[in-house]
């Protein structure tokens, strides 16, 4: 990663190597600086909504045909969480939480465009109660993607960069709710290369907090395929 950005904004390898060892440092931060930063985000926050509980309490039998809940070996039924609607994609997901969560069967889920949904189902989705966010990338993703951010942060606070963003980041008031929906995927591990997801539509995170886990899907334009990116913390 650090080669990645010695080549796109020109500074040295080892700069880049302080400038993420900064993160284990504390500082003090001025309300002026992080009144700034703020304003230097504004045009690149997304709006995000949640659901602030991990089942919508739908009734199962409102999704007719089109998706039949799954059973573990045990004949166990999976919890039908309930379907999520965003930018046209339906998505119905259901999780076995009998399983440990190194197992690749551990969910299931369907995926539909919203007006093939039964209409008794898209009425009971439209009574859930969605609270909207204000969402921001994590900081790695502020790097790769906004490398003006990148400098005005850095510029402002050199020597404890992440720091600062991590402290403009709470004035947003980053939600911690079990569905997040839109907005920029809030990686339980920075592990994931941003250049490999850029050109995907973030559409949803489910968090399973009994498992510090998180089942993140995109979609290609490109292809319309949903693509899925699994994070146990």
């Amino acid at each position: 990663m650090f080669k990645y950005l010695e080549n796109i904004l020109g500074k040295p390898i080892k700069y880049y190597e302080n400038l993420m060892a900064s993160k284990k440092n504390h500082t003090k931060i001025t309300t002026g600086q992080i009144e700034t930063i703020v304003d230097v985000l504004k045009p690149h926050v997304l709006k995000a909504y949640t659901l602030e509980k991990d089942a919508m309490m739908v009734n199962p039998n409102s999704l007719g045909d089109i998706y039949l809940i799954p059973h573990n070996k045990k004949e166990v039924a999976f919890k039908y969480t309930g379907t999520y609607i965003f930018e046209n994609v339906a998505i119905s997901l259901s999780i076995d939480l009998t399983k440990g969560f190194n197992d690749k069967k551990k969910y299931d889920y369907f995926v539909h465009k919203t007006e093939d949904l039964p209409n008794t189902l898209i009425q009971e989705v439209s009574h859930i109660d969605r609270v909207e966010h204000e969402s921001l990338p994590i900081w790695e993703e502020v790097i790769h993607r906004f490398p003006d951010v990148h400098k005005a942060i850095a510029t402002i606070e050199p020597n404890h960069p992440w720091t600062l963003y991590k402290k403009v980041k709470k004035t947003f008031n980053p939600t911690t709710a079990p569905v997040l929906l839109g907005g920029y995927p809030q990686w339980l591990v920075n592990d994931v290369d941003f250049r490999k997801i850029e050109k995907l539509v973030f559409l949803m995170e489910y968090r399973v907090y009994e498992k510090d886990y998180s089942i993140y899907f995109f979609k290609d334009l490109s292809t319309n395929e949903i693509l899925i990116i699994e994070q146990k913390a």
